[in-house]
């Protein structure tokens, strides 16, 4: 609302309502808004109380400068853009409770209590117990799909546009804006939104959000959150380890270097173990170098995917699915199944536009290998082992176009035409709407051939070059003549 205002060159009084000091449940201020939120605006006696409300009553009231698209076209993109940063603010709440505020924002058996007594809305009460009680990983993951549709929208749009209204900065641009400042605050993956960032970055120069946003922070903003993020990224606890599902554990880190601290302050030079005598450099190098080792090891977990392929819990697609193993009766068509994610920082999703069905497809349906492959698929992290990495998509090979992108991904954006074979411990494969499939396995297609002969040549080929070049020891200091069965 302070961006919007100054936009529009208003002038205005700020009330700091203090929400830690729950300033909002008090007698004076549940007059004004009986649920307790902020932000609220009083204007010549009227109060509005949602964020939405307060920009259409302005922007009513007080037309220019104009914010406004004029055509009945424009006004419809805005307020679809409204309603979008509208669905995103409750997986913001979750989000900025969790990742920003914390501990911190917890409230008391008592606080709970007035809450429950303050409001005919039991939404924020509800809220705050859950998030005393913890919120769960698969919830947050949830929220965190929400967010990234959402930055999936805007990337789509402003591949085409400056701004998410035409090529004029409107409403739309003000409210989405203070989403993504707050998403950037808790160090939200978005890396791979890169017309996102350039509007961001845009809208950052303006002098109106210098004033209205980048003025108003203190020494939390400033300082206490920036620190926190970066402790929480070194530990594995941010946004890109709960989304990538990572469960770190530092406990045996922090006992050894605990016991290298004490053993530094109160070991004597030399001392007997077992009747044999150690030096205390000696000992003191060992539980250093241990010390060192656990927390590396620690620092490798809690940065490393734990699984190979992250599935939406909100899309799904249609896919050709191997219930079990055997002919093609254990072969059905999916109309829910789970679409892939790029969550990892190499994953690629491709829009499957053909895939190839090669004779090693059907061995595999038939259980061909199934031993070693599932064996490998667990040193891979793929779930696999007395069934349990069935249903199975089948497909080693198809050609397509990226419709998503990890955060590390620099060889590929949205919208190239692709093609791929995926490697062999990976379950879901191509016959599906979408795969995912890491940067190193991926390829641009070809502009000179279709989707569909793209998509019989990779497999194949990679199969016939390992014939030739591995086996054969085909090079280029040998392979004059050999062309044409010579």
């Amino acid at each position: 609302v302070r961006f919007y205002l100054a936009e529009k060159h208003l002038h205005w009084f700020d009330h700091h309502i203090n929400l830690a000091k729950e300033e909002n449940l008090t007698e004076e201020f549940l007059e004004i808004n009986p649920n307790g939120l902020v932000p609220v605006l009083i204007h010549d006696g009227v109060t509005i109380t949602e964020t939405n409300d307060i920009v259409k009553y302005l922007e009513k009231h007080f037309p220019e400068p104009r914010l406004k698209p004029r055509s009945r076209i424009g006004q419809e993109a805005m307020h679809k853009w409204l309603l979008l940063s509208d669905s995103i603010q409750r997986p913001l709440k979750y989000m900025s409770f969790y990742f920003l505020f914390g501990r911190l924002a917890q409230k008391s058996d008592q606080s709970l209590h007035k809450l429950s007594q303050s409001f005919v809305d039991r939404d924020l009460y509800n809220f705050h117990l859950s998030f005393r009680e913890g919120f769960s990983m698969e919830l947050l993951q949830e929220k965190i799909e929400i967010i990234h549709s959402f930055f999936e929208e805007m990337e789509k749009h402003l591949l085409e546009s400056a701004w998410l209204v035409g090529d004029t900065f409107t409403v739309a641009d003000i409210m989405c804006v203070i989403n993504v400042y707050r998403f950037k605050q808790m160090n939200f993956p978005m890396k791979m939104y890169t017309h996102v960032n350039d509007w961001y970055d845009m809208i950052c120069l303006k002098q109106s959000f210098q004033i209205a946003v980048f003025g108003h922070q203190g020494f939390i903003e400033n300082i206490a959150l920036p620190i926190k993020t970066t402790i929480d990224r070194i530990l594995g606890q941010d946004v890109q380890a709960v989304e990538l599902g990572i469960k770190t554990s530092w406990m045996k880190s922090v006992i050894i270097l605990l016991l290298f601290i004490i053993s530094c302050m109160f070991l004597v030079d030399n001392l007997s173990i077992a009747g044999f005598s150690v030096n205390r450099v000696i000992l003191l190098t060992i539980l250093g170098m241990m010390s060192l080792a656990t927390m590396m090891s620690s620092y490798h977990k809690a940065h490393t995917p734990p699984q190979l392929v992250y599935q939406s819990a909100l899309k799904t697609m249609t896919a050709i699915i191997n219930i079990g193993y055997g002919g093609n009766e254990m072969m059905k068509i999916n109309l829910r199944q789970p679409q892939p994610r790029a969550v990892a920082p190499d994953d690629i999703i491709i829009a499957v536009k053909a895939a190839s069905v090669n004779p090693i497809d059907l061995k595999t349906q038939r259980g061909y290998g199934r031993t070693l492959l599932n064996y490998l698929r667990n040193r891979s992290k793929v779930p696999a082992g007395q069934g349990i990495e069935l249903p199975m998509i089948p497909g080693r090979d198809c050609s397509g176009i990226v419709s998503a992108i990890g955060s590390k991904v620099t060889k590929f954006k949205i919208g190239d035409e692709v093609w791929t074979a995926l490697p062999s411990v990976q379950t879901l494969g191509t016959m599906a709407d979408y795969v995912m499939v890491k940067e190193t396995y991926v390829a641009r297609k070809p502009s000179n051939i279709s989707h569909v002969e793209a998509a019989s040549i990779p497999y194949v080929a990679m199969t016939t070059w390992s014939a030739l070049v591995d086996d054969g020891r085909l090079g280029p200091d040998n392979r004059k003549d050999k062309r044409y069965g010579n």
